[in-house]
């Protein structure tokens, strides 16, 4: 009897014993399991997250057109009279607004007019939109004008904000007697284009900033930006059409107190967002 009571418990020994190991190597195995995927995941996550990053950054060295919009011939580098302008880059904000308005009732848009190499009348201003229709276009430097150091060829256009209205100007704003026109202080750049030369009375083109107001669906004015001096030269290509040179040396102006107006585009925003969630997985997985 004893015998088998002895038995009995080796047996049960035995069995415990096959259980606890059968037991321990699942749970080994549901561990490494874990473990690989828990790689994995992260591995995706830092590959997002560097994707993102890594395309904000592009994105802002590259041109940030499509070269059927601008033609073949713009470099990453700005050239502004056949010489590099340093700390510039191309910027595609197509509406823009000023740095000094919110320091007081008052602020300016300085603008110069750098250089000109065509054959066409081009006059250049501001233009703000109103239900997405141009409300207001004001004239700042004529067609007639000459590049600066030429008085003709640096204006300075006033702001002032009057209870919520926003007015400019090019004369005097501390003149009692000057006149003020209605306008926004968020704004585009434009260019009206005679194609019969400084002596034509009528404008053939406006070209706008915003490519949905041009006739031919088409790139004609473009900026680069200078955050640091809060500047940018804004470039124009007059010509109409596909068979346009686009050499952007038509004409070259030079506005000082401004920025961008616009906001990134959503897709890169999304991507830069979805890798920081990845990273933000991450720290949680780890912790």
């Amino acid at each position: 009897m004893l015998s088998n009571h002895i038995v009995l418990c080796l047996a049960w020994n035995v069995h415990c014993l096959v259980v606890r190991t059968l037991m321990n190597r699942r749970k080994r195995r549901y561990n490494m399991k874990r473990e690989i995927v828990m790689k994995k995941t992260i591995v995706k996550s830092g590959l997002l997250a560097i994707a993102g990053i890594a395309l904000v950054a592009g994105s802002a060295n590259a041109l940030p057109w499509d070269e059927s919009l601008v033609g073949s011939n713009l470099t990453d580098d700005v050239v502004v009279d056949g010489e590099v302008a340093e700390g510039f880059s191309w910027n595609a904000a197509d509406y823009w607004t000023l740095t000094d308005l919110t320091t007081g009732s008052q602020g300016t848009v300085n603008t110069v007019y750098v250089s000109e190499q065509a054959s066409y009348g081009n006059t250049f201003g501001l233009y703000y939109l109103d239900d997405n229709q141009v409300t207001q276009y004001f004239s700042v430097i004529d067609k007639t004008a000459n590049p600066s150091p030429s008085p003709s060829g640096y204006k300075t256009v006033s702001f002032k904000n009057e209870g919520g209205v926003v007015s400019v100007t090019l004369e005097d704003p501390a003149d009692e007697n000057t006149t003020w026109t209605e306008f926004s202080s968020v704004f585009g750049f434009y260019y009206d284009v005679y194609t019969g030369g400084v002596n034509d009375t009528e404008v053939d083109y406006t070209w706008h900033t915003d490519v949905t107001l041009n006739d031919d669906d088409s790139e004609h004015v473009i900026v680069a930006y200078n955050a640091a001096s809060s500047s940018g030269y804004i470039f124009l290509d007059d010509q109409y059409g596909p068979n346009a040179d686009k050499d952007w040396t038509d004409k070259t102006m030079l506005s000082i107190d401004i920025q961008p107006a616009a906001v990134p585009e959503p897709a890169t925003m999304m991507l830069f967002g979805a890798g920081l969630a990845g990273l933000a997985g991450l720290g949680r997985r780890r912790k």
